[in-house]
C-alpha cells in the first residue's frame, strides 16, 4: 500500500532506478569489451562506482527515503510501497547509506592515486604497497561500520520520540507512525544522557565527509596545477586533464545528490527551523539522480565511449531513414 500523495514518487523513482541499473550494467559491459586510454586503476574505480550505483538504485527503488525536519524532530521514513515493512529501515541503514559513504571514500582514494601518479613519485611508491592500500581500505571500512552502528544505536527512536512523531506527522502523511518503521533524532537528544554518543556519531559522520572532501580538493588542485606546467607532452596533459574531469564529476555526483539531501534536514533540525515540504520532496527526487547520472557522466567524459555512442545513434538513425525511404518509394516504383 502506497502512502497518499506518494504515488508519483514511486512511479518516477522505480522507473529511474530501473533505467539506472540497466545503464550501469551496460557501462560495466562496455568497460570489459571496449578499451580506453584511461589507466586501469581509474577504470577499476569507475567500475566500482557502477557496482555501488546498481546496489544503491535497487535499494532506493525499494525504500525511497523521505526526510522531514519539523518542531525539532528529524525523521526519515520510507515513501515506497514497503513503507510499513520493517525491512525498509534495514535497507536504508545497511544498503543505501553505506553505498554513498563508500563512493565518497572511493573517490577520495582515486584522487589520491591520481595525485600520486601525476605529482608525487614517493606517494606512488607507497600506493604500490598492498599494506598501505589495505590500511586505507581498513580506515574507510571502519568509518562506515561506525556510521552504521551509530545509526542502529542512536537512530532508532524510543517510545517518547515515536509518540511525538505520531502526534506531529500522522495527520500530515495519513499514516500511523506508531506502526511505521522510521529513524531519526530530535534536537533535545543532544542534551540528554545519549547526547555524547549522538555527538560522537555526528563527529564521525562529518569527519568522514570532510576528510574525503579535503583530500579531493587538495589533490585536485595539485593535479590541475601540475597539468598546467610545461613538464609533460600535450598528449599526456590531455589524458590527465580528461581523467581529472571525469573523476571530479563522478565524485560530485554522490555529494550533490546523496550527501546533501541527508545533511540539509539535520541542519534545519539543529537550527530549530522547520524544513519546507518542497525541500523534502526535492531531496526525495534528488536521490534517484545519483545512480542515474553515473554512467552518463562516464560516457560523456570518455572520448572512446562518447564517439562510439554518437556513431551508434547516427548509424541506426541512418538505417531507419533508409528503410523509410524504401517503404515510401517502393509502391510507386512498382505501380510505374
Amino acid at each position: 500500500q502506497i502512502l497518499p500523495g506518494f504515488l508519483n514518487l514511486n512511479i518516477v523513482c522505480i522507473g529511474a532506478d530501473t533505467i539506472a541499473v540497466l545503464l550501469n550494467t551496460g557501462l560495466l559491459y562496455l568497460m570489459r569489451t571496449r578499451p580506453t586510454q584511461l589507466d586501469q586503476t581509474t577504470v577499476k574505480y569507475a567500475a566500482l562506482f557502477s557496482v555501488l550505483s546498481i546496489i544503491f538504485a535497487i535499494g532506493h527503488a525499494l525504500t525511497q527515503p523521505f526526510f522531514v525536519a519539523i518542531n525539532g524532530l528529524g525523521v526519515t521514513f520510507s515513501g515506497s510501497f514497503l513503507h510499513d515493512y520493517w525491512i525498509s529501515g534495514h535497507i536504508t541503514n545497511f544498503v543505501i547509506s553505506p553505498c554513498y559513504m563508500a563512493m565518497l571514500e572511493c573517490g577520495a582514494i582515486n584522487f589520491l592515486y591520481k595525485y600520486a601518479v601525476t605529482c608525487s613519485p614517493s606517494l606512488r611508491h607507497r600506493l604500490s604497497s598492498p599494506l598501505f592500500i589495505a590500511g586505507l581500505w581498513t580506515l574507510g571500512a571502519t568509518w562506515i561500520i561506525l556510521f552504521i552502528a551509530s545509526n542502529q544505536i542512536y537512530g532508532i527512536p524510543n517510545k517518547s520520540f515515536v509518540e511525538k512523531a505520531a502526534l506531529t506527522l500522522n495527520d500530515h502523511f495519513h499514516t500511523d507512525f506508531r506502526k511505521v518503521p522510521f529513524g531519526g533524532v530530535e534536537a533535545e537528544s543532544y542534551e540528554t544522557e545519549q547526547g555524547i554518543g549522538i555527538m560522537l556519531a555526528t563527529i564521525n559522520y562529518v569527519s568522514t565527509i570532510f576528510t574525503c572532501l579535503g583530500t579531493m580538493i587538495f589533490c585536485g588542485w595539485r593535479i590541475q596545477r601540475t597539468i598546467g606546467e610545461d613538464k609533460m607532452s600535450e598528449r599526456v596533459r590531455r589524458l590527465h586533464g580528461r581523467a581529472l574531469r571525469l573523476l571530479t564529476l563522478q565524485t560530485l555526483n554522490p555529494i550533490i545528490f546523496a550527501v546533501l539531501p541527508g545533511i540539509i534536514p539535520v541542519v534545519f533540525m539543529k537550527s530549530g527551523k522547520n524544513l519546507p515540504e518542497i525541500v523534502s520532496w526535492a531531496n526525495a527526487y534528488a536521490l534517484m539522480l545519483f545512480p542515474l547520472l553515473n554512467p552518463i557522466i562516464f560516457v560523456i567524459c570518455t572520448k572512446e565511449y562518447r564517439n562510439w555512442l554518437i556513431n551508434y545513434i547516427l548509424h541506426h538513425s541512418h538505417v531507419r531513414s533508409m528503410e523509410n525511404v524504401r517503404l515510401s518509394i517502393g509502391p510507386t516504383l512498382t505501380i510505374t
